[in-house]
């Protein structure tokens, strides 16, 4: 949020500069907690269908809100929407109290579905005769594969 309000009010390259590096690392910071707080708080049977929506629905809110905050530019000014933005940071950053991450994933239930029965391997042997020889389809299929 600092970087995105010293784009809008500072006109120094170098603090410009300075402040977004720092915030890009802070983004990256963030990210990679969001992503292991995910993986760390869902069951591995659904884990990665649930990290697909979460990135799906993270990618495509940042979509979505770059075109909002260019029609914001373009309505207002560039200084306009950055500091709009800035002050919607401040109140995600404030709400944390009231949606936190969970604090202590290891107390979650993460074990597996019983909705389904456990797979089981079934071997039959099939048999051919081939040029009036016995041949089983296994070794006709590996022998077709090379």
């Amino acid at each position: 949020m600092v970087a995105t309000a010293a784009v809008a009010l500072v006109p120094s390259f170098a603090a410009v500069f300075a402040a977004l590096v720092v915030g890009g690392a802070s983004w990256l910071l963030t990210l990679s907690t969001l992503n292991a707080s995910m993986q760390l708080s869902l069951p591995a049977w659904v884990r990665a269908r649930g990290l697909s929506v979460y990135q799906l629905t993270f990618m495509g809110g940042q979509a979505l809100s770059s075109v909002l905050w260019g029609v914001i530019a373009g309505a207002t000014s560039s200084s306009v929407s950055l500091l709009t933005s800035a002050g919607l940071l401040v109140v995600c950053g404030l709400s944390s109290p009231w949606w936190p991450l969970h604090a202590k994933t290891s107390d979650l239930d993460l074990t597996h579905s019983a909705h389904w029965p456990e797979p089981t391997l079934v071997e039959e042997a099939v048999e051919r005769f081939v040029d009036g020889e016995a041949v089983s389809e296994h070794y006709l299929a590996v022998r077709d594969v090379g």
